[in-house]
């Protein structure tokens, strides 16, 4: 079976949705739209969030920092509700309970934060050092402390593990579909089934270093991480 990678098209397509998301984010313009790049030097109004988005905004956000602030177990919807200025109705009737919730706003958060394949750095070792870099990046920012927090959370909330298995879940397998598509279209040989087990590995590396151990991983060590670990992984001998 032929493997193609995405086209121009598709990654401009990721680049720019990314883009947008990130400039709703952190607000707009005057004149109510923000602005990104498109073909040549044309400039595309990006769509005003609507009230009713703007406010799920807000109330994500608030979720995110009092994850930070006091853990899994210390956030509560009225919590959320009285930070954000938002009616606990207005919350339920589109989360219907804290993992759905939370988990969201962890969802939400990673748009921003997460690391992207789309860059092409022109072999498969050097997007997956530009991975595992992006990796650490995202586990010593504010992240960390998040991280952390839902570590107890995850052993005893199957609800809310279940929510967050799936989003790293869709997280692997793009990455997958981005960085060993482009290694295939390239040539190179990368075993079948081997890519199922590089991100879960990179992500267990970079965590435990980070986090648990509190030594942010340098150079050499991600560089051994991806030449001994992780390429053997992905690379047919």
């Amino acid at each position: 079976m032929s493997h193609r990678a995405p086209d121009l098209l598709t990654i401009k397509f990721v680049k720019t949705k990314r883009i947008v998301t990130q400039l709703l984010c952190r607000g707009s313009g005057a004149n109510g739209y923000a602005a990104v790049m498109t073909r040549g030097n044309d400039v595309a109004p990006a769509r005003r969030p609507t009230r009713s988005e703007a406010r799920e905004e807000v109330i994500l956000g608030v979720a995110f920092e009092l994850l930070a602030e006091r853990g899994y177990e210390g956030v509560t919807m009225t919590l959320i509700a009285e930070r954000a200025r938002a009616s606990k109705a207005t919350i339920y009737r589109k989360w219907p309970d804290k993992p759905s919730l939370i988990s969201a706003a962890i969802a939400r958060r990673s748009e921003l934060d997460s690391p992207t394949w789309e860059d092409d750095t022109g072999s498969l070792r050097g997007d997956l050092v530009a991975a595992v870099n992006s990796m650490v990046r995202l586990t010593v920012g504010a992240w960390g402390s998040q991280l952390l927090g839902l570590l107890e959370a995850l052993r005893s909330d199957p609800s809310l593990r279940d929510k967050v298995r799936g989003q790293i879940a869709e997280t692997t397998i793009t990455a997958d579909r981005m960085i060993f598509a482009r290694a295939r279209a390239r040539g190179e040989k990368i075993r079948a089934a081997g890519t199922t087990y590089v991100f879960e590995v990179a992500l267990a590396s970079v965590f435990t270093r980070t986090l648990l151990d509190g030594r942010r991983p340098d150079e050499a060590y991600l560089t051994e991480l991806v030449d001994n670990v992780l390429l053997p992984l992905a690379l047919e001998p």
